[in-house]
């Protein structure tokens, strides 16, 4: 299909370096050709008037997992419905303006699929980390057993090759001995070893300021969720070596959803999530035992009468809200110490969980970070410009200059006014195409 060039006219243009209103921006073979004045000839193009609107960068989300689909467990889904949802989930993350996504878990061959499925259809740009290591009874062994853990140095280095051709951003590592009570192993001598010898980049799962520590001592660059309840001697060293922080509150907002139902009157809900998601969200009797199941993951050593607490505890709005309240003050303490802010929602998270639904919780995931103290352009830094930098691709995404990449959002209001106005999406520009959401979610064709 041959797509004209693009034209945009009357430009309120906002990125990291603040605003400009330019007469046009000319994008083509997806990619901004020009930002400022308008071409003499304009014959070549489609001509999109943006009068009264404003132009973005698109959002990039630094923690998805696309292979995992909420409440996938009840669902159950064959391998070809699976591929469905999948290519559903790849369509709401365009639609909810999410244009590049960083998935911090995913076994190799699912990404292969993944990037077959988004080399067809509409997509974000898909970047990985990998392998995702776990020692034997470690986090993520435990939780998400299909993934394997590493046994040796010699297996962790046959995983970290077997993506080799995924090109992955880093690998990510799990430094967590549990949620509740310590439960989990952490790694051994020989594997911390080899995690320190390796070229590529460590992001790191660390929760605690213990954890953070010790994922910092093994030269972690990243940390893929904030520090619950930061001492001043972690912010200072995540300050001064400049070490950014994903935000994941929707890990505990999320859980919100079962005891508001008026969050399932959004319209838009029908659109962006399958309904078989969306259908297992709202069964009550698939949530109790999700809760049930969660429990049991948090405390696998426990007695059943403490799982049947826990799952009940689940349903109490005020400490749930309490969760939420000290990983916003979790940001905010990161943020105001001088720690970068990176926005991720965890999308995707675990397939007990009912409500991590892809594309609305990123969305989500940028208001949060306003409750956490973010200014205006402090949240879009964080969730356009300094993702693209955690990502290693800020030379050529994040900013709406020329040579860089046109994943763009056309808005109605000015999110540098009013956060919400993320939310406010009239077009997403991806490969060259500008569509409205529904479109996109219809099956937009990409650009080669």
């Amino acid at each position: 299909m041959e797509l004209l060039p693009l034209l945009l006219t009357q430009v309120h243009l906002v990125d990291h370096r603040g605003v400009q209103d330019v007469d046009c921006v000319a994008i083509v073979d997806g990619l901004v050709q020009s930002v400022g004045a308008c071409p003499e000839d304009r014959s070549a193009f489609r001509v999109v008037d943006l009068q009264g609107k404003t132009l973005a960068p698109g959002l990039i989300d630094c923690h998805v997992h696309l292979s995992l689909t909420p409440s996938g467990a009840y669902i159950e889904p064959t391998e070809q419905e699976e591929l469905g949802l999948w290519s559903h989930h790849l369509g709401a993350y365009l639609a909810s303006g999410v244009t590049t996504v960083l998935d911090t878990g995913i076994l190799p061959e699912d990404a292969r699929a993944m990037n077959q499925l988004a080399a067809t259809g509409p997509s974000p740009s898909l970047y990985y980390l990998g392998p995702l290591v776990s020692p034997p009874g470690g986090y993520v062994h435990s939780v998400l057993p299909e993934f394997p853990p590493a046994t040796s140095p010699q297996v962790l280095r046959e995983q970290i090759a077997d993506f080799a051709d995924l090109n992955p951003v880093g690998i990510k590592i799990t430094v967590e001995s549990g949620m509740l009570v310590e439960v989990w192993d952490l790694y051994p001598q020989d594997i911390q070893a080899e995690l320190m010898a390796q070229d590529h980049r460590l992001m790191a799962h660390a929760i605690s300021p213990a954890e953070a520590t010790l994922a910092l001592d093994l030269g972690a660059a990243a940390l893929v969720h904030p520090v619950t309840k930061p001492t001043p001697e972690i912010i200072a060293r995540l300050a001064e070596s400049q070490t950014p922080v994903v935000s994941t509150i929707s890990v505990f907002d999320t859980l919100l959803w079962g005891m508001e139902p008026e969050r399932f009157e959004d319209p838009d809900l029908a659109m962006l999530v399958p309904e078989a998601e969306l259908s297992a969200a709202q069964n009550p009797e698939w949530r109790q035992q999700s809760q049930a199941l969660i429990a049991q993951g948090m405390l696998p050593d426990s007695r059943p009468w403490v799982h049947r607490f826990m799952a009940r505890a689940m349903d109490w709005k005020r400490p749930t809200q309490g969760q939420v309240q000290t990983a916003l003050d979790s940001v905010a303490a990161l943020h105001q110490g001088g720690v970068p802010i990176v926005m991720g929602s965890d999308s995707g998270n675990w397939p007990l969980f009912l409500y991590e639904f892809h594309g609305v919780t990123s969305q989500a995931e940028v208001q949060l970070l306003a409750r956490a103290g973010l200014s205006p352009m402090e949240v879009l830094t964080a969730s356009t410009s300094s993702g693209a930098a955690l990502i290693g691709i800020e030379g050529h995404v994040g900013t709406i200059a020329e040579g860089y990449r046109a994943d763009l959002l056309v808005l109605s209001a000015d999110p540098l006014l009013d956060v919400r106005a993320w939310g406010e999406i009239e077009g997403v520009v991806s490969g060259g195409v500008l569509a409205s959401p529904a479109e996109w979610m219809a099956g937009v064709p990409k650009r080669d």
